[in-house]
């Protein structure tokens, strides 16, 4: 469906990508094609015979069977038969075992089998995303924070201005502080600082929980750091599979969004104790799949191809 929604499932716009695609790998002389989850790049390796590594996870295949992978599937057939390349669904396409699938997670949270030859596990592909003057603030030594971010369809800000601050009053042993793309000024309410951006990566050192709403890369740094996490996914399906993997591993607690209640969450933050061994033992496991770098080489020495019948095979 997200596929659909950004618009790939228009013949014209996707003839043209492919075919921008080409130009570039020609252009570049590329041996390996690496995306996310882009169409275009998919359509490029079945047609060039590129062999193609992707990042992923379990969730993506929860779209199996649905109108939309039906509409992106006889979308995809058409530009296919201009380069008389033929599939016989996106499943294959996409997921078939000449997919390097690079999986930016450890197997106790995601549900891909890792003795497979075509699945590789790294723990993390994440590194520093911007730099803010809110990194030069010097936290105090044995101040011990919590970390909340919430996305769109979990927490909205309202609920956070109004159930933090009775959590984390002025004389609270936590200093909270809140990320948001919604907030445009810095303020403060309680022990509750509510900025822009949050540089993680300082923060988390001292952090005994994170509350958030189940996104992949903020379940993957918090566990770095050995945090536990408090989650709230809201309806989104990716979202809730985060979560339940963590609370079924140990490391944090699953909440629904109408039970973010300052009673609720008092409850919650005193398991701090239960959770953070397990956190740091996750944390642990995730270094030790090597990150990017052990990425980086099972891309290098990757000689997949999309269909049986090319001569890479």
């Amino acid at each position: 469906m997200l596929l659909w929604m950004s618009g790939y499932a228009r013949s014209g716009y996707l003839h043209r990508l492919v075919e921008a695609y080409l130009r570039a790998a020609d252009d570049f002389q590329a041996d390996r094609i690496f995306t996310e989850l882009d169409p275009g790049a998919f359509l490029l390796s079945a047609v060039s015979d590129i062999p193609l590594t992707l990042t992923y996870s379990h969730i993506l295949t929860h779209g199996n069977g649905t109108w939309a992978e039906r509409l992106m599937q006889r979308v995809t057939t058409m530009v296919l038969r201009t380069y008389n390349v033929h599939t016989s669904s996106l499943n294959d396409l996409y997921f078939d075992k000449m997919r390097l699938k690079i999986i930016p997670s450890i197997p106790e949270l995601d549900d891909t089998d890792p003795v497979s030859p075509d699945v590789q596990y790294v723990g993390h592909l994440i590194g520093s995303i911007q730099s803010a003057p809110f990194g030069r603030l010097q936290l105090e030594d044995r101040q011990r924070c919590v970390f909340v971010y919430v996305g769109t369809g979990s927490i909205s800000l309202n609920v956070l201005n109004n159930v933090l601050p009775q959590v984390f009053p002025s004389k609270s042993k936590w200093r909270c502080f809140v990320g948001a793309q919604s907030v445009t000024t810095s303020y403060r309410l309680g022990s509750v600082e509510f900025h822009p951006y949050v540089p993680t990566d300082i923060l988390l050192p001292q952090c005994d929980w994170v509350i958030c709403h189940g996104g992949q890369n903020t379940i993957i740094q918090s566990l770095l750091h050995g945090v536990p996490l408090i989650i709230f996914p809201g309806s989104i399906f990716e979202r809730r599979y985060n979560a339940a993997k963590i609370e079924q591993s140990g490391a944090g607690i699953m909440g629904e969004v109408n039970r973010f209640t300052v009673g609720w969450l008092h409850a919650a933050l005193e398991r701090q104790r239960d959770c953070a061994s397990r956190s740091d033992a996750l944390g642990k496991a995730i270094r030790s799949h090597g990150g990017p770098f052990a990425a980086v080489e099972a891309i290098a020495n990757w000689n997949g191809c999309h269909h049986e019948q090319s001569s890479r095979c």
